[in-house]
């Protein structure tokens, strides 16, 4: 924490204070605004009740199978093959 403080001031003194500002407002946004995205809350809480008639409408159909895709994936969300993963367990 002392170091960011320090950075901190390094910037204010070379940037002045309204690009640092700008710098702050862009880290915290870059490092915490995909987490807090307010906008998409929203969306789904608007649109909730739209999307809860899809799922119905999908789940009552008679399909073979039904496959949920997931178009952004992160470093968060790892992928193993099982060949990896039974291998990680017995070592």
């Amino acid at each position: 924490m002392k170091d960011k403080i320090a950075k901190i001031m390094n910037v204010l003194k070379k940037d002045g204070i309204f690009n640092t500002l700008k710098k702050i407002k862009k880290y915290l946004f870059a490092k915490y605004g995909s987490k807090i995205n307010i906008f998409s809350k929203i969306y789904y809480k608007v649109n909730k009740d739209k999307y809860l008639k899809l799922i119905d409408d999908i789940l009552n159909t008679s399909y073979d199978r039904i496959i949920i895709w997931r178009s952004d994936f992160r470093l968060e969300s790892s992928t193993f093959s099982k060949t990896s993963t039974y291998f990680g367990k017995s070592c």
